[in-house]
């Protein structure tokens, strides 16, 4: 497999590999690209995925469409500079920018396969370029060849930090901890860091100070490092989630019980700590969920058994809240902050009947499905049957940045035919393909290809197009439990009830 990185004009960053997708993170220096999966086991569907959440309208402007001038072709001819990974059989690729000009780029290949085999002469790939991507160099060594965990990334520190955090894929069974390599000068070295528990996410660093290091481990331990994780100190049992808030405060969620299922999440309790862990303050009970945006601290309550859940509102780090003048949330709605700064905030109230749920975590179509059928007995991969339902999933998509790759819907067809029908996912004979909003490009792939995804094209529509099933992309469930929705979401970046 050869994958090509061009760079145009030190900025824009491409990376092409034959049948490959890319999808860009929240960290808009990072962006992480996967070849297309033909066999093998898939990834495992993970307890808590994501969904985006956050309001970043379409650019207003109007693209220039006009022909490049000789001119400029030579100017961009000049700008672009292409690197291939020659002999890289990586199946997923990270690129992120490390530092705030310092034109630092670290590429990071990685391998699906199973665990076992990395063990036994398997390893991660890291590149690593100083010119704004005009030349790579290969720096694996410095991580000693190590496989990397790819769900975790390549972890840049805020700013200008030139700290970089690797997670190595450590067997639980056999290790007392993972292990992670951190460097303080972009890249050009490496340390190799035991750590004392196994982490159950990516470590999150301080918005302001990448000293500071906090996450979660896989048995619900609170852990804090404040010299860029040299020394870890675990600080609270049984956490569910965490959120840094102003200064060096942190709120987190947690029972006494320990884990606990959806069903009973509003037995947890929310603490605070202004003192890096020495000393805590209960700041709410009965919370089902909590989120900070802006300067405003938020917590989903149930007051009494079985009533609705409501929104309690702090803009004093939890001193004191106010019950929010929004309609309660019953089991068939939900919550949902867009954004907000220091001033105002921009909420959303589900509307009962709303049951269209965007989860921005990549999964193969089988997965997926899987996951939208955990969440109710009737709930399933979206069935676009109509221009209404369509029309509802663009509007749940019109304010998210997707990623380029598509979306996965409830379309799928049968591998042992080559001119089977298109059907949505019941197979019923009712469900064949009848309202169709399919790509001018349909199909793709007419033999290899047995899943249904959707694109955003250039006007803003989505249309469909085939894929292969393997592939690992966001997407949309429909149905009629959205409280179960909840239990499977990240609280890291955005405050979502469900």
């Amino acid at each position: 497999m050869t994958w090509r990185l061009l760079v145009l004009g030190g900025a824009c960053l491409l990376l092409l590999g034959v049948g490959g997708q890319c999808k860009e993170q929240r960290n808009r220096r990072t962006v992480s690209f996967h070849q297309t999966q033909q066999d093998g086991d898939q990834r495992q569907v993970l307890s808590r995925p994501e969904r985006d959440t956050t309001a970043s309208p379409r650019p207003t402007f109007t693209a220039c469409k006009l022909p490049l001038t000789p001119l400029e072709h030579r100017v961009l001819d000049q700008n672009t500079h292409e690197t291939g990974f020659h002999g890289d059989d990586g199946s997923s690729f990270t690129v992120t920018w490390v530092g705030d000009g310092t034109g630092v780029i670290l590429v990071l290949s990685t391998i699906s396969a199973p665990l076992d085999s990395f063990f036994e002469g398997g390893s991660s790939r890291l590149y690593r370029s100083a010119d704004y991507g005009k030349s790579f160099y290969d720096i694996s060594h410095l991580i000693n060849n190590t496989f990397i965990r790819k769900e975790f990334g390549l972890l840049a520190g805020p700013g200008n930090s030139q700290q970089v955090i690797l997670t190595a894929d450590t067997p639980v069974l056999d290790n007392p901890g993972g292990v992670i390599f951190t460097s303080t000068d972009a890249g050009v070295s490496f340390k190799s860091v035991q750590l004392p528990f196994h982490p159950a996410q990516p470590i999150t660093f301080h918005f302001l100070n990448p000293e500071y290091l906090v996450v979660i481990s896989i048995d619900g331990g609170l852990w804090l490092s404040l010299d860029f994780g040299a020394v870890w100190t675990k600080v609270h049992e049984g956490t569910q989630s965490f959120m840094w808030g102003s200064g060096i405060t942190l709120f987190f969620s947690f029972s006494p019980k320990g884990t606990v299922e959806a069903d009973r999440r509003g037995e947890l309790f929310l603490k605070r700590t202004e003192d890096l862990g020495k000393t805590f303050t209960t700041v709410a009970h009965s919370i089902f969920s909590f989120g900070y945006v802006g300067s405003f601290l938020f917590t989903s309550v149930i007051e009494t058994l079985g009533a609705p859940r409501v929104i309690y509102v702090s803009s004093d780090q939890g001193d004191h809240f106010n019950k929010a003048q929004l309609p309660s949330a019953s089991t068939e709605q939900f919550y949902s902050v867009l954004d907000g700064d220091e001033d105002m905030i921009f909420m959303h109230v589900d509307n009962p009947g709303d049951y269209l749920h965007y989860f921005n975590k990549s999964k193969s179509w089988i997965n997926a499905l899987k996951f939208c059928k955990s969440c109710g007995s009737k709930t399933n991969l979206v069935h676009i049957t109509n221009q209404t339902v369509q029309a509802d999933v663009t509007q749940l998509l019109a304010n998210l940045e997707l990623p380029c790759g598509g979306e996965w819907i409830g379309l799928e067809r049968s591998i042992f035919q080559w001119s089977a029908p298109w059907l949505w996912t019941s197979g019923d004979v009712d469900k064949v393909v009848k309202y169709r909003e399919w790509h001018s490009c349909f199909p793709l792939n007419p033999i290899n290809y047995h899943c249904g995804k959707m694109i955003r094209v250039g006007n803003g529509e989505l249309k469909w197009l085939d894929a292969s099933c393997h592939q690992e992309l966001p997407f949309i469930c429909q149905g009629t439990a959205p409280d179960l929705f909840f239990s499977q979401q990240s609280l890291d970046e955005s405050f979502s009830d469900t």
